[in-house]
């Protein structure tokens, strides 16, 4: 199977990744054409894709959008993982796991971001629902700048199971929510860990709420009282990444 991917970061994070790129399709009057050219050749060694120069009319009938930025590519659909494959990767890397579940996150920009974010604050593994929530689609690669190809995602049919199975391994789950009365900073994210972010409509569902060890808020001093998912998302996984380095 292949997907279908465009932009240029996201064609040259593909290839960074190892993922296998069949074919690039780049627009024929594109400004700096030979230096992409040269980058796209330097990283693929001897598994070169096929380049192709087309019309802007042609890379938006491939890529069926007019957002394609020039580049669009034909790449190994995604491989998805197990939570054992998260758990044992920060295992290899002598690393408390630390990890992103996503409950109710179905806008496709928002789940970009939140992967870009994730993927930039070294997060072993993301978890995500079968259902409700925005598939990996060209978007969210678009807009998560590649970063979908150097994350381990697992796809699960139940986020209830996942967690039960996440604190089976030792691992604390902390969801956000804003009505806790525990601060974000608070919790101790040095220890194994998996970060709960729901939709910043709906939250967190309650079934999974009751789950958590801690329920977290992130302080809100302005008339507004809830922050975008991908925000608050970026804001728990960096207090993890801070708290971790400072800890060496």
């Amino acid at each position: 199977m292949k997907d279908i991917i465009y932009g240029k970061r996201a064609v040259i994070e593909a290839l960074r990744s190892g993922t296998t790129v069949k074919k690039v399709y780049i627009f024929e009057n594109m400004k700096g054409k030979d230096e992409f050219l040269m980058e796209i050749k330097d990283l693929s060694y001897d598994k070169r894709p096929s380049l192709k120069e087309v019309s802007r009319k042609e890379l938006q009938t491939i890529s069926k959008t007019q957002k394609h930025g020039g580049v669009v590519a034909e790449v190994k659909e995604k491989q998805y993982v197990t939570i054992e494959d998260i758990l044992s990767f920060a295992k290899e890397k002598n690393e408390a796991p630390l990890l992103l579940i996503l409950n109710r996150i179905e806008d496709p920009q928002n789940l970009g971001a939140i992967l870009r974010s994730a993927e930039g604050a070294g997060v072993h593994g993301i978890i995500l629902p079968k259902r409700r929530c925005a598939k990996i689609n060209p978007t969210v690669v678009k807009t998560s700048a590649g970063a979908v190809y150097h994350l381990l995602i697992s796809v699960v049919p139940n986020i209830s199971q996942a967690v039960s199975k996440l604190k089976d391994n030792g691992v604390w789950i902390v969801g956000s929510d804003s009505s806790a009365d525990k601060m974000y900073y608070e919790v101790d994210f040095k220890l194994p860990t998996a970060v709960i972010i729901g939709s910043e409509g709906r939250g967190i569902q309650n079934l999974i709420k009751k789950k958590c060890d801690f329920i977290v808020k992130i302080p809100m001093l302005g008339k507004l009282q809830s922050l975008n998912a991908s925000a608050s998302a970026g804001i728990l996984i960096y207090e993890a990444l801070k708290q971790r380095l400072e800890a060496k």
